[in-house]
């Protein structure tokens, strides 16, 4: 096994501050937003924050783009700081686009602030290859890397020999990344973001103290910032948790922990509510539908369809599938699409699985930045194709429909040559000055609530609010979480233990 270097880890294990560099930075100045469109009352800015937190010293800044919308109830209490996922979400068009449905999730009583973090939007992008010429050579010399390049993919247990064909060209992308950034990789990471959330926070000019929604690798940051900065945080709410502990040290085995009991909720609200589902004319039950589904994917693992210019395979109906289970009002089209394909009805099935893979746009987990933040910022490495191979067997086993996917990008960290200049390496075990929120759903097929609740575990005075929920996150499905949410922020009021919140349109 790899370790970090000796004075990155002296640094870690000492729990070392590193003092931000000054930037001169006065208070935010905001301004009209031109690039951007949005029925809010949006305001942008940009931040000059130092560019390497480990070099105190250094001169070298970047510019943090940010968005602002004000508090619709006036006087404001503060500023939330939002941060969407990915990694690699620019946060600033995500806000803009639905800036209104995140004030109802939160608080009407205070300014919604977001930024494009490090490696996203125009903030120090991230990439692997200067053109997309250089991209497509790399793809015609490279076995398999098309499959390394495209996320999300099933590929890696394909056949006995793709495994070793994976690895191999992991490595060539690896090398390839590499070269081309390792003049200003490490700069990625995310204890750096979590301290220019700190730098927006003093510039924001309140009260000193972060007030802060995370979603999906959000609660990633929000746990790196709280764990580093726990005298200073006011708020928190973290919805849809990733395990901190296996994100850095791991191998993220936990991570779909849910997703087979929410793939099996879609059939069952099937039966359960035949008049919106295609697949409910079958007269099958809830388990002989999904074994039906099951028996098809596999069957086009060996046997994929040629149709209409494109391939019908393996890969393509799981891509689909991991759409849906963002949210269920993507399962009408789901059931829709596997009813036309059990039926051979493809010129059906290709219409309707184009709109999933659309519904897929803009979630930011494809891009060259994902690699960096997110294997940048782990710590477990491993050498040889033999030392990943049980690694790689407990992943495609931790999950029936999605244990498969994870394991190219875990292949390509296991080899990342990048790693960030600063990682959180403590246990999360600490007393925050007020206690965090966390939120998860019943079956989240990407953040379990296992997750939320064995982070809460680490962070004293913190709760869980489980609900009933069956997509990603818990925004706008249920107005109970919403009240909770919003009574946690204005009265800092945390839920009960054990707080459950049904949802306002059941599922099941």
């Amino acid at each position: 096994m790899k370790i970090q270097s000796f004075s990155t880890a002296l640094l870690l294990l000492h729990g070392a501050r590193i003092d931000a560099a000054s930037s001169g930075q006065k208070e935010i100045e905001w301004g009209d937003c031109t690039e951007l469109n949005s029925t809010e009352p949006i305001q942008c800015a940009n931040l000059t924050v130092p560019l390497d937190y480990t070099l105190p010293n250094s001169s070298k800044t970047l510019d943090v783009q940010l968005l602002r919308i004000p508090a619709t109830r006036q006087p404001s209490k503060g500023s939330i700081l939002f941060n969407f996922g990915g990694p690699s979400v620019a946060g600033r068009p995500t806000m803009a686009r639905a800036g209104g449905v995140f004030r109802n999730a939160t608080s009407e009583y205070h300014d919604l602030v977001t930024f494009d973090p490090r490696g996203t939007g125009n903030t120090i992008p991230f990439s692997c290859f200067e053109n997309q010429d250089e991209l497509t050579a790399h793809l015609l010399r490279s076995p398999k890397a098309w499959a390394i390049m495209t996320w999300p993919n099933f590929w890696s247990n394909s056949s006995d020999v793709t495994p070793g064909r994976l690895w191999a060209s992991t490595k060539l992308l690896v090398d390839k990344c590499y070269e081309k950034n390792k003049e200003i990789g490490g700069v990625y990471g995310t204890a750096f973001v979590a301290r220019d959330m700190m730098q927006i926070v003093d510039a924001l000019g309140e009260d000193g103290l972060l007030r802060y929604w995370g979603g999906s690798y959000g609660t990633l940051l929000g746990q790196t910032a709280a764990a580093m900065f726990p005298d200073r945080i006011d708020r928190m709410v973290l919805d849809g948790n990733l395990n901190g502990h296996e994100y850095y040290n791991a191998w993220d085995d936990e991570q779909w922990a849910s997703s087979d009991k929410a793939f099996s909720a879609v059939f069952q609200s099937c039966v359960a509510s035949p008049s919106t589902c295609p697949l409910a004319h079958r007269n099958q039950t809830a388990q002989e539908l999904e074994d039906a589904t099951y028996a098809l994917i596999n069957d086009l693992n060996s046997r994929p369809v040629p149709f209409n210019g494109t391939l019908i395979d393996y890969n393509v109906v799981k891509g689909g599938v991991m759409s849906a289970l963002y949210s269920p009002s993507y399962w009408p089209v789901l059931t829709t699409g596997l009813d036309a394909l059990m039926s051979g009805n493809y010129t059906s099935f290709t219409k309707t699985w184009a709109k999933l893979t659309s519904s897929y746009e803009g979630i930011g987990a494809s891009s060259d930045s994902q690699l960096e933040i997110r294997c940048g910022d782990k710590i477990a490495r491993v050498d040889t194709l033999d030392e990943f191979l049980p690694i790689m067997d407990r992943l495609v086993h931790s999950s029936k429909i999605f244990g498969d996917v994870q394991v190219i990008l875990e292949m390509t960290c296991a080899q990342w040559r990048l790693n960030a200049k600063e990682r959180y390496a403590g246990d999360f075990a600490v007393k925050t000055r007020h206690p965090v929120m966390f939120i998860g759903n019943t079956a989240d097929a990407f953040t379990p609530l296992v997750s939320a609740k064995n982070m809460s575990d680490a962070f004293e005075g913190s709760r869980v609010l489980h609900v009933d929920g069956y997509g990603h996150g818990s925004v706008g499905i249920s107005r109970c979480a919403a009240l909770a949410t919003a009574d946690y922020y204005v009265n800092g009021t945390l839920p009960k233990e054990d707080a459950f919140c049904e949802l306002d349109i059941p599922i099941l």
